[in-house]
């Protein structure tokens, strides 16, 4: 019986060692399954660093794109002025061009005004003068007449000077009539010229402007439309990235905590297993001590049973030591495990709370960008509503251009009626001078011939003949002067009736 119960004690004990060895090797199995659980945070949590690495890059390249959309901005409102001085050059030189034309119609004017009006004095000259030698010349050839006898060759010599003078005042009144004929013709070629070049200038004018608004204003449109496509687009793929990068650190979070809460739970267990082991050996040396003293009190039955009592005793020594060991050994490596697991587990909260920094950083940055967005956008609306402004005051100088050469045109449409009714009017003063001329003429070729009868030897048959013809040339004279005051009354009527074109 003693041996069956020795058997049994051993046959307990090596249970016991099995038992041991057993929860060692899945105390070893948990320690891996946590060793990898850490390693798998630790992929995780570098994981996490790669996506914020990569969010910060797209933050850069965010903010290169707001630079680029600035400098694209700055572009715009450069070309705004440049359209802008082109527009001011372009009135400058339409307003220069108008007022160099508007000079040299009244130059031009000025000249035809005072050419008329030299016109004007020359004729009042010869009325004033010429008129009356011409009848003083007459009252003195009837006094020659009456003393024809008497003094012949004073009054011939009297007659051939005012004769030559009156042949000179008549040359010089045809070369003027000439002059001023071809004054005036070119006075309207040039006219002529300056409307053509006033209308070519208008349609280059109105075509370049129309092309360079068109051009601008499709331009600043596609822009404004490709700049607020891409940052909507930009920012909405930020924000999708920003939620699903806060979902994976959230999950990250879970998992980690889900961890810790399985280490806490494998150190009670490894405690209470400690504990359990620890009770068993003192239960086992409680066996032992009461074996040894059943021994002790039946050494006479159980000497046989002493060696193999004492080789248990030394096995159970040599287990108890290596178990011992083993233990030692496991709650080290347990101990740096726990130790290991903690640090990493404080190095990835410390992470996560670096990560959660940045994220919160990257929300910031993203509101900012956000806000720079929506000045951006401002700042293109009120480029936008500048732009319509500065096209409209465009549109505006435009028509009042449009206007002042439509009235430009319709002065030099005045003009040239008023330049074709003078011509009409100095063609009728031409008519009027040329019957003068005619008349003067045939005063002279009717002197000529009172010369030629003065030379001849005078009777009183011939001197009643020259009565009537002094008759006669009296009355071609006051026809002469007639045809004058009608002549100076038209030129009177064209002065009061001309006006400034």
């Amino acid at each position: 019986m003693s041996r069956l119960r020795q058997i049994s004690v051993n046959s307990s004990y090596i249970q016991v060692l099995e038992d041991r060895e057993t929860e060692n090797l899945q105390l070893n199995a948990e320690l891996a399954q946590t060793k990898n659980a850490a390693e798998t945070a630790t992929e995780e949590a570098q994981k996490v660093r790669d996506a914020y690495l990569q969010l910060a890059a797209k933050s850069e390249s965010v903010d290169n794109e707001l630079h680029t959309i600035q400098l694209s901005t700055n572009e715009m409102r450069n070309q705004l002025a440049s359209v802008e001085r082109q527009a001011l050059s372009l009135e400058n030189t339409t307003t220069a061009k108008l007022r160099e034309m508007s000079l040299q119609k009244n130059t031009e004017e000025t000249s035809r005004n005072a050419r008329i009006d030299d016109l004007r004095i020359r004729s009042e000259r010869i009325e004033e003068e010429e008129i009356p030698a011409i009848e003083s010349e007459l009252e003195r050839v009837t006094l020659a007449r009456k003393e024809l006898w008497a003094a012949i060759e004073k009054d011939r010599a009297a007659h051939q000077a005012k004769l030559l003078e009156l042949a000179d005042a008549i040359a010089e009144a045809e070369a003027l009539s000439t002059s001023d004929h071809t004054a005036l013709a070119q006075s309207l070629g040039k006219l002529d010229d300056c409307t053509e070049q006033a209308t070519s200038k208008e349609e280059k004018l109105k075509a370049t402007k129309t092309a360079i608004l068109d051009k601008l204003s499709e331009r600043v449109r596609d822009d404004l439309t490709a700049a607020a496509s891409s940052n909507s687009s930009l920012i909405n793929t930020l924000v999708g990235k920003v939620e699903m990068l806060m979902q994976e650190l959230r999950s990250i979070e879970g998992r980690l905590t889900m961890d810790r809460q399985q280490g806490e739970t494998l150190i009670r267990a490894l405690d209470s297993k400690r504990d359990a082991l620890a009770q068993r050996h003192i239960q086992a040396e409680n066996k032992v001590a009461d074996a040894e003293a059943a021994l002790h009190d039946e050494e006479a039955k159980r000497q046989t049973l002493l060696e193999k009592i004492d080789e248990v005793k030394a096995e159970l020594q040599e287990t108890k030591a290596a178990t011992s060991a083993q233990m030692e050994v496991a709650e080290r490596n347990l101990a740096d495990q726990i130790k290991s697991t903690r640090r990493k587990t404080g190095d990835v909260k410390e992470r996560i709370d670096d990560i959660t920094r940045e994220l919160s950083a990257a929300r910031q940055e993203v509101n900012r960008l956000d806000a720079r967005y929506a000045n951006i956008q401002t700042e293109m609306e009120r480029l936008e509503a500048g732009l319509e402004s500065d096209r409209t005051a465009a549109e505006s100088k435009r028509a009042q251009i449009n206007q002042s050469i439509a009235d430009l045109t319709h002065r030099v449409g005045m003009a040239t009626q008023e330049s074709d009714r003078r011509r009409m009017e100095a063609a009728q003063a031409n008519v009027g001078l040329e019957r003068v001329n005619r008349a003067i003429a045939q005063a002279r070729e009717t002197v000529k011939e009172l010369q030629e009868e003065v030379m001849r030897p005078a009777d009183t048959s011939e001197l009643r003949g020259y009565q009537g013809q002094l008759s006669h040339i009296t009355h071609q004279v006051d026809a002469v002067k007639r045809d004058l005051a009608q002549a100076q009354l038209e030129f009177r009527m064209a002065n009061e009736q001309r006006g400034p074109i």
